[in-house]
């Protein structure tokens, strides 16, 4: 029994205590600058391993009073605490994974991502495609293809047989009343036609630059509905 335990007291002394406390905090310090030292990585694993050890053995032997009980209790903790660390070892011995930091992460580089497609064409202005009707191109165009045309949309998207509808800037449209029920599980055609006017950066279609320009704003009343049923229309 320790002399702690005959003089009554059991654990060391506060001198003793603030002792530990200061070794604590050096060996601390050491860690935090040994991580940023140039240091091999296993040899780095062996220290800070070595530095983990002496500070929880001081921390349980002084402070969890370990060291000032029976030595069986000792025999059981250093036990484990040898299971513990073999185990560890074998784990890090496996799967050969001592780096620490930067050059760990960097083992597996980054995908490098696919450049997003940029279409190379020429955008006809809103005011350019709205004049076609005035000029007596497709004056005779009524309805939903004449809102089509007359709100610029001819001039991005192309529609087969529909005068001055050439567009490139975004995806053809002539079948756009039996795609558009199959882009959006449980979005029918005529919802996801609205919404992707409404909300159009919402609905980008994979291969085409996000460059719709919001419509809801300049159209009149029942434009909004004649443009919609017209592209339902195109099956």
């Amino acid at each position: 029994m320790s002399s702690d335990h005959k003089n009554g007291q059991h654990g060391a002394s506060i001198p003793a205590y603030m002792l530990v406390a200061l070794i604590l905090i050096v060996v601390t310090a050491l860690e935090v600058g040994i991580f940023y030292l140039d240091v091999v990585g296993e040899l780095l694993v062996i220290i800070m391993i070595g530095l983990s050890i002496m500070k929880f053995g001081l921390v349980v032997g002084y402070f969890m009073h370990l060291k000032f009980e029976a030595p069986l209790f000792t025999y059981f903790f250093l036990g484990g605490l040898l299971l513990a660390i073999s185990i560890s070892l074998a784990f890090l011995t496996l799967f050969t994974n001592f780096d620490i930091g930067e050059p760990n992460v960097a083992q597996i580089a980054p995908a490098t991502p696919t450049p997003y497609p940029t279409p190379t064409v020429v955008m006809v202005p809103v005011e350019s495609a709205s004049n076609i009707v005035s000029e007596g191109v497709v004056d005779t165009l009524v309805g939903g293809e004449g809102i089509f045309v007359g709100k610029g949309c001819a001039g991005c998207h192309s529609i087969d047989g529909l005068d001055g509808a050439v567009g490139q800037v975004g995806p053809n449209l002539t079948n756009i009343g039996t795609v558009a029920g199959t882009r959006i599980s449980g979005v029918n055609a005529r919802e996801y036609i609205e919404n992707s006017i409404m909300n159009p950066s919402d609905f980008i279609v994979d291969g085409f630059a996000p460059v719709m320009p919001e419509l809801m704003g300049s159209f009149k009343e029942g434009e909004f509905k004649e443009l919609v049923d017209y592209l339902e229309s195109l099956e």
